[in-house]
């Protein structure tokens, strides 16, 4: 990463044109109260958001109280410390908290996504000023006590993303009842190219089971896991993936 000039451009907003480089990325890491070693995180996770499916602008200027979240995993994630266990979401991790609120301020001093004015978010969410985890389409995040029971049963993954997909459904007429019922969104789900599991006569969560990522991550004092919705009830921003260029050691500066 440091071979890269301070001016590169690593995102740039849909709408607005605004562009991410190097420099103004840094400097928002060190106001977040980054480390250097946490700054190819942040930047990893807006060459991921800037991908055209992640729909950049929805997320960041919905009503709805939407924030992205980022998830780190592999060797980097250990190497930093970050946190993917006891208080996975709350406080007491650095590494967590201060990319999280890296990712934050960027999208405010950067991008503009000001609350009030372009963030026309109704009522918001904690996940606005911080949203990083080590291991957000829709997330399930297990316990170790409840993906005991999975893999005792002799649960796949993919078994899982089934069971959810099949289950997490709601029928149309109730969808019409509530005012939230959209002729394209059924026809997505029910078009040619539906899932097998897709029933007729309801809306599941997602186009098919893929869309529904599973992970296991939390403390094992307890059989607590959460489902993180998506933006949206389709494919409306899906998950990015981005390597995290870790400079050689000795050469963070």
């Amino acid at each position: 990463m440091e071979e890269r000039p301070p001016e590169t451009v690593v995102a740039r907003h849909p709408a607005t044109g605004l562009g991410l480089s190097l420099h103004a990325a840094a400097v928002n890491a060190v106001m977040a109260g980054c480390l250097p070693e946490h700054f190819p995180v942040v930047v990893a996770a807006f060459e991921a958001v800037e991908r055209p499916d992640f729909n950049f602008h929805g997320l960041t200027a919905s009503t709805g109280g939407s924030a992205p979240l980022l998830i780190v995993s592999g060797l980097h994630a250990d190497a930093i410390g970050m946190n993917s266990d006891v208080n996975l979401f709350g406080p007491g991790n650095r590494a967590n908290g201060t990319i999280g609120r890296a990712v934050r301020l960027i999208l405010r001093n950067v991008f503009q996504m000001l609350p009030g004015i372009s963030d026309k978010s109704t009522q918001g969410s904690p996940g606005k000023c911080s949203f990083c985890i080590s291991l957000g389409q829709s997330v399930v995040v297990l316990a170790p006590e409840h993906m005991k029971v999975v893999a005792d049963a002799g649960w796949s993954r993919e078994d899982v993303q089934d069971f959810f997909f099949a289950q997490a459904r709601r029928p149309v007429e109730g969808m019409k009842a509530a005012g939230e019922f959209r002729d394209r969104e059924y026809d997505a789900r029910h078009g040619e190219k539906a899932h097998a599991l897709a029933e007729a006569g309801f809306m599941h969560r997602g186009l098919r089971p893929d869309d529904i990522l599973v992970t296991m991550a939390a403390g094992d004092a307890g059989g607590h896991s959460c489902f993180i919705p998506s933006w949206s009830r389709g494919r409306a921003s899906i998950m990015q993936h981005a390597p995290i260029a870790v400079p050689a050691a000795g050469r963070l500066n």
